[in-house]
């Protein structure tokens, strides 16, 4: 905890400082990288001209005159009003750039109600190409995550301008994914499942659904932190499900999480303990989009005088870069996010951290039998089995998946990964939100599914 603090404590200083013009923006950044380096537990790194930031390319970095900036945003003589796009919903945030959305359902093999958004683009219709992209979402996110920035940076926009058919899903029990054809929400059963029923049912159904109302025999998977998960592990166990994908594209790849850093793995220790007395009390959701997590993401996250407190905070969970997080959305990134999950699920992910392995929920030693034909303990998923072409785009900073892990998926889906492109300065939310990602990621995915067509 000791440690802990004293980063929080740097990366507040380091702000405040930078925002302030106390130091320089290249002071800033070497200040940056000592602190990700003794948050890893290694020592401040020494200075010297290895540490020099080259100003240009720092501006470059920063993007501040290319991508979704309000001129008065900084300015502390203006009064603070809320982006329009941190009151809307995914819909509204489609229509609103002047592109058309379709809303689908697809129903999954226990009832659940999975909501689907089509984006259509204003100028090329999806019938040019007949190619057809799936966007799926990571944990406690949604489909926003693909249209939160402007349409120059929006995976969902660009996509969608190349002619190309995108649907973003979203998994159950998030904003958008609330219903059961058999149960309710305020049921303890509709919440009893983790991103193992996901894998098995939400992503066959989404890719069945898409593939029976377009009539292609195959699509495109472009998925992002816990969508990385569950289609690894899903198409290690669905043969069928593998063969309608073409290619996946995996953004911030997990499948073990046994050298995590940041603040998670401290707190993960306590997670069985937590599980249970939540649970005992009634909890079965966790973090989902209600008004009031809305306001205070609107009003208090995106003040400029707290963005810096929240985006820390962020950066101690998902690793820090501050070059790449546009703070003048602050706003909509966090009305929009977290968009809810299951308690059940939460723990999952808290079992993973501390066992590092990418193995089925854990209901431990005498319950285990109940769920795995009598095995004692949860059956490991062999990723090694996966055949679908994927490409992998990680990032040097990133905390959840960590460069080890990402090297550990490597070495292990050797029958599948075809690329790998690590972005040395990127976290595990720039490949979603991050002013570089069009840059950086986004056009290596159109340019690969374009050189297949």
């Amino acid at each position: 905890m000791n440690r802990l603090g004293l980063c929080l404590a740097l990366a507040l200083a380091v702000a405040a400082a930078a925002e302030t013009e106390m130091m320089t923006k290249d002071e800033a950044q070497r200040y940056i990288h000592r602190f990700h380096s003794f948050l890893r537990g290694g020592e401040p790194e020494p200075e010297g001209e290895d540490w020099e930031v080259d100003e240009a390319e720092w501006r470059d970095r920063m993007g501040y005159e290319k991508l979704n900036r309000s001129p008065a945003a900084d300015d502390e003589d203006v009064i603070y009003h809320p982006e329009p796009d941190s009151y809307m919903n995914v819909t509204e945030l489609i229509t609103s750039k002047g592109y058309g959305c379709e809303q689908h359902l697809a129903t999954t093999s226990d009832h659940f109600v999975l909501s689907i958004q089509r984006v259509l683009s204003p100028t090329v219709p999806y019938t040019t190409t007949r190619v057809a992209v799936i966007l799926q979402h990571g944990l406690l996110d949604s489909s926003t995550t693909w249209v939160m920035n402007q349409a120059n940076n929006s995976l969902g926009f660009l996509l969608a301008d190349q002619g190309f058919d995108v649907w973003m899903s979203n998994m159950r029990g998030n904003r958008y994914s609330t219903n059961n054809t058999k149960l309710k929400p305020w049921r303890r059963e509709f919440w009893d499942w983790s991103w193992d029923e996901m894998a098995e049912y939400d992503l066959p159904a989404i890719v069945d659904y898409v593939t029976d109302y377009t009539g292609y025999e195959q699509v495109y998977y472009v998925g992002h932190s816990q969508g990385t998960l569950t289609a690894l592990t899903g198409f290690s166990e669905n043969s069928k499900l593998e063969k309608k994908v073409k290619k996946a594209f995996l953004l911030a790849p997990i499948i073990t999480m046994g050298n995590c850093e940041g603040f998670l793995p401290y707190i993960s220790v306590f997670h069985g303990l937590v599980y249970f007395w939540l649970n005992l009390i009634g909890h079965d959701d966790i973090l989902p989009s209600t008004p009031a997590h809305r306001w205070a993401g609107r009003n208090f996250c995106g003040n400029p005088i707290n963005r810096d407190l929240c985006e820390s905070c962020t950066f101690l969970v998902c690793g820090p870069d501050w070059t790449g997080y546009n703070q003048t959305r602050s706003d909509v990134y966090d009305s929009q996010f977290p968009a809810g999950t299951s308690l059940k699920n939460i723990n999952h992910w808290a079992q993973m951290i501390l066992s590092g392995k990418c193995q089925k929920y854990d209901y431990g030693w005498f319950e285990n039998p109940f769920y795995y034909d009598g095995k004692h303990h949860a059956p490991i998923y062999n990723i090694g089995k996966v055949t679908v072409p994927t490409a992998l785009f990680s990032g040097g900073m990133d905390y959840l998946a960590d460069p080890l892990d990402v090297q550990n998926l490597i070495n292990t889906a050797t029958n599948a990964i075809v690329y790998h492109k690590e972005v040395d300065y990127f976290d595990h939310l720039d490949f979603v939100w991050g002013m570089q990602a069009t840059q950086e990621v986004y056009d290596e995915i159109i340019n690969q599914i374009w050189a297949e067509q």
